[in-house]
């Protein structure tokens, strides 16, 4: 292939790896689909335009991601093809979704401008119409992707702005699900990012 292939994501069940694909890495990529032994490789039909972070669902059924072109935060049926625009009504730019494991939330980033990036749980199983969006946190490093779950579903790990040195510190800060109880887990003056819980 000549072109540029970036990002892989493994599904849950270990079956397929999701990924993007596109003519350079300066251009829109598609959203390609590969078994784990290398065979099968396929568009995925309907998809977002990428690039942007790929999280699937537990059950390795469905992808979820923000279109890079329209913005939209779309969740996709990747055995139906069924796509599913989610209406946020944040009002401003969205992205890096992450499943939690149980499969009943989404975290997503939500950021403007020169200010902090404020970190949203929504509520898969609530009305459509009226979606149940909680804030989580108001202080994490803009533009962030790095937002994780621990594997019970039970806290959030994410990287704190410092909002007198704003891009150059950042700190790790756990809480729990709701956004209660947070705590700094690192205290110095690096850049610490992309923080990823242990299974055991």
């Amino acid at each position: 292939h000549a072109g540029a292939d970036r990002s892989p994501a493994w599904s849950p069940d270990a079956t397929r790896v999701a990924f993007w694909r596109s003519a350079s890495p300066r251009d829109f990529a598609t959203l390609m689909l590969i078994d784990s032994d290398g065979s099968n490789l396929r568009v995925v039909p309907n998809a977002p335009t990428g690039p942007g972070k790929i999280s699937w669902s537990p059950d390795s059924r469905h992808l979820a991601s923000v279109d890079a072109r329209t913005g939209e935060f779309v969740i996709l049926d990747v055995v139906s093809g069924e796509r599913r625009v989610v209406r946020t009504g944040t009002g401003v730019p969205i992205g890096a979704p992450a499943w939690s494991p149980n499969g009943s939330w989404i975290l997503f980033a939500s950021w403007r401008d020169k200010v902090p990036t404020i970190l949203y749980r929504w509520n898969l199983n609530g009305s459509e119409m009226f979606p149940e969006i909680f804030p989580v946190a108001t202080d994490v490093f803009p533009g962030s992707s790095w937002a994780a779950w621990s594997p019970d579903g039970a806290k959030i790990i994410y990287p704190r702005v410092n909002e007198e040195t704003f891009l150059a510190i950042t700190n790790l800060v756990v809480v729990n699900a709701d956004g209660a109880e947070a705590r700094q887990v690192t205290h110095d003056t690096s850049t610490n990012i992309e923080p990823a819980w242990s299974r055991g």
